[in-house]
């Protein structure tokens, strides 16, 4: 025997599932929101860590240069010259060390140069390799979020941030920092989010 429910009572089953329809939607738009701009926050850090060590760098260079004999005569000598400056330089693997502990949201820097070869990193046993061919975390920030979400939590996957250091040739950096960061923490940094 079916009872057919009071326009009351219909009344009020509408109003509550209208009222958790609009919690969830309101939810999952904060949760939207959230996670994009924690995505956005380990950009922005990245890019101020890399652009800090890059004038720091840049200077490093220039005072090294100074007092470098012979100068350089042409480009292929400017790069010769940078090479080993960033090769041999003692404190700027100490500068790259120093920025990888003030920032959790990053696994490596790397110093390369136009080749790929490592020149000097945060863990000096990097220095000398060639650095990994690592997907460009600005290409995959303009991906669809539910993408990006899915893909910390199932793969172990590195990206990269490349800010260019110094002079540009044919469309290509010379040298270049990459920051490094990964799949597990960029996980850290959403779990709260969740």
């Amino acid at each position: 025997m079916s009872r057919k429910l009071s326009l009351k009572a219909r009344l009020h089953t509408a109003t509550v599932a209208l009222v958790l329809s609009l919690v969830f939607v309101l939810a999952g738009l904060n949760l939207h929101r959230s996670l994009e701009q924690t995505f956005q926050t380990v950009q922005e850090r990245a890019q101020s860590n890399a652009y800090q060590l890059r004038d720091f760098l840049l200077q490093r260079i220039e005072d090294r240069a100074a007092n470098w004999r012979p100068r350089p005569k042409d480009l292929e000598e400017s790069k010769a010259m940078w090479s080993q400056i960033l090769r041999d330089d003692a404190l700027i693997p100490k500068l790259l060390q120093q920025a990888l502990a003030n920032s959790h949201l990053v696994a490596d820097i790397l110093i390369t140069s136009q080749d790929g070869s490592v020149l000097t990193a945060s863990n000096p046993a990097h220095a000398g390799g060639a650095a990994p061919n690592l997907p460009d975390y600005l290409a995959w920030q303009k991906r669809p979020l539910a993408e990006r979400v899915m893909e910390i939590f199932t793969n172990n996957q590195d990206y990269v941030i490349r800010i260019p250091l110094g002079a540009i040739e044919d469309g290509q950096e010379i040298f270049s920092i990459r920051i490094i960061t990964s799949s597990p923490l960029l996980k850290d940094a959403i779990r709260p989010e969740l």
